[in-house]
């Protein structure tokens, strides 16, 4: 091959070579910022996270609701892939409950109604392949007018410990989604599946802490019972039987309950027993607290304040005589 073929043959190829790299890089896209830039938004509810993942479409001078978002058709509520939500527990959305997980968010907007949609697909591009099957929840919504806005946004408007607000936000257009969580509920599944089968699993101060949190939110007795019975197993104590005791009362187990207070009087201190009482009485439980304390000094005849706490449970409970008795017995 002579020189100026050999180069020519090469020349050829360089321009070959550089073409293809050439409809690569296009075909990759040269680096510039997306029209629609995307954007993530976390509120954590209770102990609930709450994300928003979405690209922020602009106005750019269009009329969007009834313009450019045509009402009564599927909106992928933001620009490019799926807009998407994900709840890290259960959670209830405008009165009704979704389980945790992702979910595409869609709208339905109309003049005066919006239908948010939460779809089991959160992996597609807008709503172009939107199907009804897909559904996991459709709620009702009423969205409100505000002052323009040029850039689509999502917000959460705390409101308490258990709820939040969700506000799409865009032109001049706000549409709201109430968020709630039963917080009582998720605290007892993480206190189930996580707080008791740590290290905790070993310390009887956790068990009881879980039952003392029941007893407290008037739920979940007999369970509660049972984590009260294993605190009571590793440390027996006053406190944690009579816990016991009364988680039994509140599950209707009255005759287990009776056993177990038994047994609770016969280990309890002085201090225990006048501690206990002030809590009957701070509960406005005043027959409760003079039987408890009668029992007190019973056993502890010669304490100063097993006789004087006795005289105020007696004072609450309308025995002025017995009072007296009480208090000067103290004295």
């Amino acid at each position: 091959m002579s020189v100026t073929r050999t180069v020519l043959h090469s020349a050829c190829l360089l321009a070959a070579l550089a073409a293809t790299a050439t409809d690569a890089d296009a075909q990759r896209g040269m680096p510039a910022p997306m029209s629609s830039p995307p954007a993530t938004v976390t509120q954590t509810v209770g102990l609930t996270q709450v994300t928003v993942n979405y690209h922020r479409p602009g106005k750019r001078g269009r009329s969007i609701f009834g313009g450019l978002i045509a009402y009564g058709q599927v909106w992928r509520a933001g620009a490019n892939d799926n807009t998407t939500i994900e709840f890290s527990t259960d959670v209830i959305v405008e009165g009704k409950p979704l389980a945790a997980g992702k979910y595409g968010l869609h709208f339905i907007p109309t003049a005066d109604r919006w239908t948010a949609i939460f779809s089991n697909n959160s992996t597609s591009w807008g709503s172009y392949s939107y199907t009804p099957v897909e559904d996991a929840l459709r709620v009702e919504v009423t969205p409100e007018t505000m002052p323009t806005q040029e850039w689509l946004s999502y917000d959460f408007v705390p409101q308490t410990t258990e709820s939040t607000r969700l506000e799409m936000r865009w032109d001049s257009m706000r549409v709201p989604i109430t968020i709630a969580v039963d917080l009582t509920e998720v605290i007892l599944e993480q206190t189930r599946a996580v707080y008791l089968r740590g290290l905790n699993k070993w310390n009887p101060a956790a068990w009881q802490q879980a039952a003392q949190f029941c007893l407290d939110r008037n739920v979940n007795f007999d369970e509660a019972a049972a984590w009260a019975a294993e605190a009571a197993r590793m440390q027996p104590s006053f406190s944690v039987m009579s816990l016991h005791a009364q988680l039994l009362e509140k599950a209707g187990r009255d005759d287990e309950a009776a056993v177990v207070k038994q047994k609770a009087w016969d280990v309890a201190t002085e201090k225990e027993f006048s501690d206990f009482g002030g809590q009957l009485i701070a509960a406005k439980r005043y027959e409760d607290a003079v039987s408890i304390l009668e029992l007190n000094v019973a056993k502890y005849p010669e304490s100063w304040r097993a006789h004087d706490r006795l005289g105020e449970a007696y004072y609450k409970a309308g025995k002025s005589e017995k009072a007296l008795g009480a208090y000067t017995k103290a004295l």
